[in-house]
């Protein structure tokens, strides 16, 4: 009888195992050699692995389990259903690639001669300190808190990153990097990449929900069906870019917040929205920012653009050098994308270098509108080509000013709209409204089509850029300020850039006389809506004096904060009176004041932990610390000061959520010094509080702060050792809407007047305006 020789058992990886496989061995630099000599295997078989050949499966298994990956998640034929997902997941990135390629894979800034490669352009993240929220699931250790870091490792980490960024910091272009990235294979294959501009989607967004709008898009353009996107959807093999929440009305993007919960949760979702504008409602996601360029990301985006010419780039790149140390005081000029653009623009074509950004944007489109950008097409009967330049000013002030009061500011290409906006048919040359709006955007770029008859300017920016010059034409007199700080715009973030610009370009006396009466509104607006609200403020200023007074005299009050305080520092009192009106972050949940004002000190780290034991120190603790009748809040300041060991610590640590797991890790370490209601509570909490080793550093932190929050926020009134009325936190307005909205506004307009300060104000007259404010 003859015996048959029956072959080595072999598998091979899947399409999607493959891609994570290479990933890994790409980001360990790895090499066939070393990992052969690792596993003591051939190389040829570390070759036919990573090429997706079939391989002994006991080799398989062993490089499997060298790069980390569980082989039956990988390989080819481990169940029927993985086997379909994994095919509808090729199926889908197959019918998306195209577009994804067309619509991510280039950008255009005005002014450049040519697109670019969208991943020629990195940009950096870093965690938001002290968002407060919490991720629906414990990414990976982020190593330390704060770090900067690439936004595709913050979403390697992270499946829901909310990202905050600036006019032109490049939020966009890191959600197309991020899409052009997974449809190559490069960063999570195992997922279908779905771009989306919520601006393209505001009239759908009114009448569908996402995965409806998402499918009609995708099914039109691509040919996705919208069970398999669903499928892909309920799977959670999905990477969702959702970009420019900002310009979307704020009621769609609560609602998209609101209703979208269930497509984020297993899937990988990135939103994008302007800092300003952040309504905060994503709590479920790991809010980042993006970082200004680093300088070698200045190098390599200067020495692209200058790639023709290298001598002009080495002149440019050492007049950064030259101003480097006075534009980081005061304006980043080169901090993002947009604006170190503007500023090549003018440098290649001008060389004579502005220092605001309001120069910036004069300079360059006086380069962009002076003369047809030789970058577009121009039709035949370039009338707009043949305007002067004040001429083509005017109409874009006229347009962006009409415009910016339009739903999403997008405004119809309509004889009508252009008659309102002054720009006749005497002016548009003949042509009728579509042809003009198409001409404007084909020859400069700096308006865009937005849907069959309607357009938008390129970025919004632009857009208020433009408005703030039509503003700077209405002012005759100083009286015609009054007009511009009604309740319409000084309290909607809409317009917040726009007094920016506005003030900016003013001339010295008159942004003084400007900024008087902004302050004078603000304190009579705040007196005029509500005496509560003015007693809050004032309860706040009556706490800070005495903590002032303290952090003066103390003997241990840190020497840095007395050195900030004692010249009298009226930035340093207005931190700490908006924090002691405002500790439960009802009015300013972004804590801008803070970030405006930055002075040398962490003032509010120092107070977040003196109110942690103020409100659960026990009796006999108080007693033995406090000074007068009562165990006050300068007693537990002084406390703070005293704790030589965990103060230094307090001052190292980057976020409130890290001050308050200081707290709780010293509450476990010293239970006998607190009340027995503290304990009780985080004795209930004892599962929950053994299993943080388990989480991330990150996740750990955040849940700590979750649980110091709860047990440092007691009903004040009915707990009077928490100290004399005169030193409680004036919580008492926080159950009444009315008085959260005063107050919520006087903060967003304290917040902009604080913005406004151009650094060339003397002294004097900044500490003057501020001085009615808070402190």
């Amino acid at each position: 009888m003859m015996s048959s020789k029956r072959g080595k058992p072999s598998l091979q990886a899947t399409v999607v195992g493959l891609g994570r496989a290479q990933q890994i061995f790409k980001q360990r630099g790895l090499t066939r050699q070393r990992m052969a000599q690792e596993l003591g295997i051939d190389r040829s078989v570390v070759g036919k692995f990573l090429r997706g050949d079939k391989v002994w499966s006991q080799k398989f298994e062993a490089i499997c389990g060298f790069l980390g990956l569980p082989w039956q998640e990988i390989a080819e034929g481990m169940g029927q259903s993985v086997d379909i997902l994994q095919s509808d997941v090729h199926s889908a990135r197959n019918l998306v690639r195209d577009y994804i390629i067309q619509r991510c894979g280039t950008l255009r800034i005005p002014g450049m001669a040519e697109v670019r490669n969208v991943e020629s352009v990195y940009t950096q993240l870093q965690v938001l300190p002290g968002s407060g929220v919490y991720p629906l699931e414990a990414g990976p250790n982020l190593k330390k808190r704060g770090q900067s870091l690439s936004g595709e490792q913050v979403v390697l980490d992270h499946a829901h990153v909310y990202v905050l960024g600036l006019p032109g910091s490049g939020k966009t272009t890191l959600l197309k990097y991020l899409a052009m990235r997974c449809i190559q294979g490069t960063f999570k294959p195992e997922l279908v990449p779905i771009f989306i501009a919520l601006r393209d989607m505001g009239q759908l967004l009114k009448q569908h929900d996402l995965v409806t709008c998402i499918s009609m898009v995708y099914g039109k353009i691509c040919g996705l069906d919208s069970i398999l996107l669903q499928t892909l959807f309920d799977a959670g093999n999905i990477l969702l870019l959702l970009d420019g929440e900002d310009e979307i009305p704020a009621a769609l993007a609560k609602e998209i917040a609101l209703t979208s919960f269930h497509l984020f949760y297993k899937n990988r979702v990135v939103i994008t929205c302007r800092t300003a504008t952040s309504q905060g409602g994503h709590e479920q996601f790991i809010r980042a920012t993006i970082q200004p360029f680093t300088d070698n990301q200045v190098a390599d985006f200067s020495r692209n653009w200058f790639q023709a010419n290298p001598e002009q780039g080495d002149a440019f790149m050492a007049w950064l050098a030259s101003i480097k140390a006075d534009a980081r005081k005061s304006f980043d000029l080169v901090g993002t994308p947009l604006l170190l653009a503007l500023l090549c623009i003018v440098f290649e074509r001008q060389g004579d270098i502005p220092k605001l950004r309001s120069q910036i944007y004069e300079k360059a489109f006086t380069s962009i509108l002076s003369d047809v950008n030789s970058s577009h097409i121009i039709p035949a009967d370039a009338i707009i080509a043949d305007k002067t330049y004040q001429e083509k000013i005017t109409l874009l002030k006229s347009m962006a000013r009409l415009a910016f009061d339009y739903e999403q500011k997008v405004f119809p290409a309509s004889a009508e709209f252009l008659d309102q906006a002054g720009v006749g048919l005497e002016m548009r040359g003949g042509l009728s409204a579509n042809d003009f709006c198409r001409q404007l955007e084909a020859t400069y770029g700096l308006i865009t089509q937005d849907g069959w008859s309607s357009y938008r300017f390129t970025h919004l920016s632009f857009h208020e850029y433009f408005v703030a010059l039509s503003w700077l034409d209405e002012i005759a007199t100083d009286a015609d300020f009054v007009d511009l700080l009604d309740d319409a715009h000084l309290f909607n973030p809409d317009w917040y850039e726009v007094f920016l610009f506005f003030v900016e370009m003013l001339p010295l006396e008159r942004a003084k006389a400007f900024l008087q009466v902004l302050k004078t509104r603000l304190v009579t607006y705040l007196e005029q809506q509500s005496p509560i609200a003015v007693e809050q403020i004032a309860m706040g200023r009556g706490i800070a004096t005495h903590i002032i007074d303290l952090y003066k005299t103390h003997a241990d009050s840190p020497p840095r904060a007395q050195n900030v305080l004692i010249p009298g520092s009226i930035e340093a009192a207005m931190i700490i009176s908006a924090f002691c009106a405002d500790y439960h972050y009802r009015f300013d949940p972004a804590r801008r004041i803070s970030r405006v004002l930055d002075v040398d000190y962490r003032f509010n780290h120092d107070l977040v932990l003196a109110h942690c034991f103020k409100c659960n120190l026990n009796e006999d603790v108080k007693q033995s610390l406090k000074v007068g009748s009562h165990y006050d809040f300068a007693d537990a300041l002084s406390h703070v000061w005293g704790l030589a060991d965990l103060h230094q610590q307090n001052q190292a640590v980057d976020t409130v959520d890290d001050v308050r797991a200081l707290f709780l890790d010293y509450v476990l370490m010293h239970p006998d010094k607190f009340s027995a209601a503290c304990v009780q509570t985080l004795k209930s909490q004892q599962k929950n509080i053994s299993q943080l080793s388990q989480l991330s550093q990150q996740a750990a932190i955040s849940e700590k702060s979750r649980l110091v929050a709860e047990i440092s926020n007691p009903a004040q009134e009915d707990h009077p050792f928490l100290g004399s009325a005169e030193y409680r936190f004036p919580t008492h307005v926080y159950d009444r809407p009315d008085i959260v909205m005063v107050l919520g506004k006087y903060y967003h307009g304290c917040t902009l007047l604080c913005d406004c300060l151009n650094p060339e104000l003397d002294e004097e007259f900044r500490q003057e305006i501020l001085h009615q404010l808070f402190a």
